[in-house]
């Protein structure tokens, strides 16, 4: 057998943890992945991605944008998500000459089966090393709530805590938070120590993209944040702390547009008041244009 010929993974190599989460609002996390592939980054861009299946199909859409576009991107990636290298690796094998400017490259630390991601605090240390300078940080949860007056982040593992906050506070310019919508709200798990002024703190603006929910219960509970979400950011706007910062919740059709948006930088443009509900359109208003 040739050895230079690799064979993809079968379902019986993927950790339970991702071959489970992978299976469950496939097509939403798709539309997230393919959202920030096209839109967020762009060439030569310099990233951080974290662990989770968002964000492996996040990196499965920036390889089928780059085949579509047929030029190399020139990414620089720094991750502690195996799978992630693992795909990238998979791409130079299949496709140089396309993908020969693609580096990537691994934060130390130790191996969690589960995620099939590195943690620990040599993982912390590695990616919130000063430095390095990304320009755009990528991370997910397992939950995300707003309803006590600031952000919850919340995960399943108590290993991956150290690594997951290191990619909520560590200096970037632009935070992006994916989730799908049946994670907003979700309360069960560890919550990290962090707030909306972390979040911020050495970043110019922290997005958190996630999609439409599909069902009456994630609906009424998706509404329930978004609106103590809006209350969230009317605080911010009464606050000095955070001028010139935006905090944003984009959320995206089935299409990958934008549905509706809620951002600080929006409600700034609005003067502090939110538009009436009757005023809110059911396929697009957006605080913040795009």
């Amino acid at each position: 057998m040739d050895s230079r010929v690799i064979n993809a993974p079968s379902d019986d190599d993927v950790p339970a943890w991702i071959r489970e989460q992978g299976g469950k609002e496939k097509e939403a996390k798709e539309t997230i992945g393919w959202y920030v592939a096209k839109h967020l980054i762009s060439f030569g861009a310099f990233l951080l991605i974290g662990p989770g299946t968002t964000l492996i199909t996040a990196m499965k859409q920036l390889i089928k944008i780059q085949e579509l576009i047929g030029s190399p991107q020139d990414l620089e990636i720094l991750t502690t998500n195996l799978e992630i290298v693992e795909l990238g690796n998979r791409a130079r094998l299949d496709k140089y000459r396309l993908f020969e400017g693609l580096r990537i490259t691994l934060a130390g630390g130790l191996v969690s089966p589960s995620m099939n991601c590195l943690v620990g605090d040599t993982a912390a240390t590695s990616i919130s090393a000063r430095n390095i300078n990304p320009g755009v940080v990528l991370f997910g949860v397992h939950g995300l709530c707003f309803d006590d007056g600031d952000i919850s982040l919340i995960y399943r593992y108590s290993d991956e805590l150290s690594i997951q906050k290191a990619y909520a506070v560590r200096p970037t310019r632009q935070r992006v938070i994916v989730c799908d919508a049946t994670k907003i709200g979700r309360r069960i798990g560890y919550a990290i120590d962090v707030s909306v002024e972390t979040l911020l703190a050495e970043a110019d603006e922290c997005i958190i993209i996630t999609s439409r929910p599909r069902d009456p219960e994630t609906s009424r509970r998706f509404e329930r944040q978004t609106a103590a979400f809006r209350n969230l950011l009317t605080k911010l706007h009464q606050s000095d702390r955070f001028t010139g910062k935006n905090l944003a919740l984009r959320v995206l059709n089935q299409q990958g547009g934008v549905h509706i948006e809620y951002s600080l930088a929006g409600l700034r443009d609005m003067k502090g008041t939110w538009p009436a509900v009757n005023e809110v359109s059911d396929t697009a208003y957006v605080a913040t244009k795009i």
